[in-house]
């Protein structure tokens, strides 16, 4: 018996699948974020089209040469390839929250939010929250 799972536990399947999953996800938000308006100015929509339409070319480009990789390298590869990114991501991304996390517990070491003069103790602080 097949199930869905033995469809896709390749290495070359699981990138289109998730390309899918993506887009999915995509055009849910996309939708969701349409309706909503931007929440400081209270005008305009909350997405930045101008900036989104500047990001596509990148994000093409990078579409093209992943589908030419995905034509090109064998299966060993192309999960060596995706494990080398992925722990690359994973560990830029867990060293930037360690950072964060460092930063937030100082300001709350340094600033009580129950003081009036938060902010300019905050301002002199030795280190930004804002990196």
């Amino acid at each position: 018996m097949h199930t869905y799972e033995h469809h896709y536990t390749s290495g070359k399947a699981a990138v289109p699948l998730s390309k899918c999953t993506i887009l999915g996800a995509a055009i849910g938000n996309f939708q969701v974020l349409s309706t909503e308006k931007h929440p400081v100015t209270k005008e305009g929509p909350v997405i930045d089209y101008e900036t989104s339409s500047f990001m596509q070319a990148g994000e093409l480009l990078g579409v093209v040469f992943g589908v030419l990789l995905n034509m090109v390298l064998t299966e060993t590869e192309i999960m060596i390839f995706l494990v080398v990114l992925l722990t690359y991501n994973s560990y830029n991304t867990l060293k930037k929250g360690v950072t964060k996390w460092n930063a937030e517990t100082k300001a709350k070491e340094v600033c009580n939010p129950y003081l009036v003069d938060c902010e300019n103790r905050l301002a002199s602080a030795p280190f930004r929250l804002d990196d």
